[in-house]
């Protein structure tokens, strides 16, 4: 595992660095002062948002939670196959796979970019590192606030998907959202948004969705927990990385395809 997260990272590291997009901003994005008030500005903006959308913007979260809906009436067909279709193999690569939507391996991650970015002197580089630990904390907030408030039952404990304990501290209630997908999202879009390179974007978001696909696997969540997580994730992302820009983010389009026959996601990003 360690060999080849190391060799994911160094990817990132050589084909990120060279490519990160230049974007014109004073300060140095350094561990400081500095840092922890973009990190409490940053906070309010990511909870206060939704007070400033229009109408674009609830439209694209009406789709989100509309399409969350759609997958949980799928839930049940769809978790059933994970089943169906599991192996010991596929259970190690799944167990694996999820690793990269654990926050300490997450904050390797951006602390891989942070240190080059001080290595060779890049402050594109250690601005990629300092937002995406500032995605994944503020992600966190949001997301075990839901968690909290929703009580949602994991599939583990057989108490299918209508079971609901709202407000319960207790881990076996906290499904929605799925918690390693929001982290692994909210950490590949600000990759992804401070990359030039398609490589780079295509690494990123190929990890996160992989562990999104792993959490039903791995019987930690249902389908629709896992797409709301990722929504989630990116939203966090990409808020911050307007903060920080001034520019507008990139769409995101959810195309949805549930039928007896075949269930299907695309997530679609136009830059």
């Amino acid at each position: 595992m360690r060999t080849l997260f190391g060799l994911v990272l160094l990817s990132l590291l050589l084909v990120g660095g060279p490519a990160l997009s230049q974007e014109k901003d004073p300060r140095t994005y350094r561990l400081n002062t500095q840092f922890l008030k973009d990190l409490k500005n940053d906070f309010v903006s990511v909870w206060t948002g939704p007070l400033e959308w229009g109408g674009r913007d609830w439209t694209k979260f009406a789709v989100a939670l509309g399409a969350t809906g759609l997958i949980y009436i799928g839930d049940d067909g769809i978790y059933d196959w994970t089943k169906t279709n599991r192996s010991t193999s596929g259970d190690d690569f799944w167990k694996f796979v999820s690793r990269f939507g654990e926050p300490l391996i997450l904050l390797g991650v951006s602390g891989g970019f942070y240190a080059a970015g001080e290595i060779i002197g890049s402050t594109g580089m250690r601005k990629t590192a300092l937002l995406s630990v500032e995605s994944l904390l503020i992600s966190s907030t949001v997301l075990y606030a839901l968690k909290w408030a929703v009580g949602r039952a994991r599939p583990y404990t057989e108490e299918g998907k209508h079971s609901f304990q709202p407000f319960s501290l207790e881990s076996d209630y906290h499904s929605f959202p799925s918690g390693h997908t929001t982290a692994a999202f909210s950490v590949a879009s600000v990759i992804a948004h401070h990359n030039d390179s398609l490589v780079v974007d295509i690494l990123s978001y190929s990890m996160a969705t992989l562990v999104a696909f792993a959490r039903p696997f791995q019987d930690k969540h249902w389908p629709s927990d896992v797409f709301f997580g990722a929504a989630l994730g990116y939203y966090v992302g990409q808020k911050i990385c307007a903060c920080h820009s001034g520019l507008a983010t990139k769409n995101l389009d959810i195309w949805l395809m549930l039928t007896p026959y075949q269930q299907g996601l695309t997530l679609s990003f136009s830059f």
